[in-house]
């Protein structure tokens, strides 16, 4: 498989949260993606774990949007400030230029943040190559 290039920053589209269009740094240093969220809570429904939590509504008329994934565990994750932080983990589909994928992703409050979104290198291992010259390289195709 060949890789693709892209900056170290790109536009991702979350296909499973409304298609929105996001702002995501490219961390090759984190192991794990991570997604700005809010009022994150567990649920339970019909034997299956699941968390709630609210997102930016990037582009559309409402300001915020709730969503609902399956909850595949919780995790013990060091933040940027080499603290322990225990976040709720799914899974999810996102499009990086005209790769779509699968990734593994993280919640947690990056208010304090520039990029509301990590991609990390389990993400990006074997499907691109990060010249860090570049920004916003890739083109959006929502399809």
């Amino acid at each position: 498989m060949a890789k693709t290039t892209i900056g170290w920053r790109e536009r991702v589209i979350l296909l499973d949260f409304d298609k929105s269009v996001i702002k995501a740094k490219m961390d090759t240093g984190a192991r794990t993606s991570s997604l700005h969220a809010t009022h994150i809570s567990e649920s339970d429904d019909s034997g299956k774990k699941y968390v709630t939590f609210r997102l930016k509504n990037i582009g559309n008329n409402t300001k915020y949007k709730f969503f609902k994934s399956e909850l595949k565990e919780w995790r013990i994750v060091r933040n940027s400030g080499g603290d322990e932080e225990y976040r709720p983990v799914i899974n999810t589909k996102v499009k990086i230029g005209n790769k779509t994928m699968n990734i593994e992703i993280t919640l947690t409050q990056r208010s304090r943040m520039s990029y509301d979104m990590l991609i990390g290198r389990t993400a990006l291992r074997k499907k691109f190559l990060i010249d860090s010259g570049k920004s916003y390289s890739t083109k959006l195709v929502k399809k």
